[in-house]
């Protein structure tokens, strides 16, 4: 089971939909009622299943044991989780992340991060993974459901398919989505 940590809705849709596909589940962190409903109606479309929807106010959230608390019962089920980078500059992608890496604490679970538009210099990418036009045109889909976001930078096309292209290049391929792997699940064993 994959699961995507999506601070605010509209994050995991940006970073990470090349995991948004059936199968897949979303937990959302903050997002007032619309907001709520716009993140419903994309993962509709996605075939993925909001697995559970908290109500910190944006720009309040803290990696604190309520939310690490939480997030355990989701992420600890899961074989991979993804999740906002803490190099980023936006205080809510940083509180998720260091609550995340909490909720992860002594488990099997793979780690992965995602890329935001608020992701710092300093992030280092170490998984790339390929998209195609029709890939970016799904993005675009999902996007479009957030219509009260609409006229941020980081919802244009250009701009959207520029940094797909970018890491696209890191891998000898027209386009990609960027990934750092923090932590792998599966233990080493020694057999013999």
């Amino acid at each position: 089971m994959i699961t995507l940590v999506s601070p605010h809705p509209d994050d995991a849709e940006l970073g990470a939909s090349m995991f948004l596909r059936p199968g897949s589940r979303l937990v959302l962190v903050t997002g007032d009622l619309a907001r709520y409903d716009e993140q419903a109606a994309a993962a509709t479309m996605a075939g993925v299943d909001i697995a559970a929807r908290f109500t910190w106010s944006e720009g309040r959230c803290v990696p604190d044991v309520v939310m690490v608390s939480k997030m355990e019962p989701f992420l600890r089920s899961s074989d991979t989780v993804l999740s906002p980078p803490d190099a980023d500059t936006h205080q809510d992608h940083r509180a998720v992340a260091a609550a995340v890496r909490s909720a992860l604490r002594r488990s099997a679970v793979t780690l992965m991060e995602y890329e935001t538009p608020s992701t710092t210099a300093e992030w280092s990418p170490n998984v790339f993974v390929p998209m195609t036009d029709d890939d970016l045109e799904y993005q675009g889909q999902l996007l479009r459901h957030f219509e009260s976001q609409g006229t941020r930078a980081y919802f244009d096309r250009t701009w959207l398919r520029a940094r797909a292209r970018v890491h696209g290049l890191r891998i000898g391929e027209t386009y990609a989505q960027a990934f750092r792997l923090v932590s792998t699940g599966a233990p080493l064993t020694r057999e013999g």
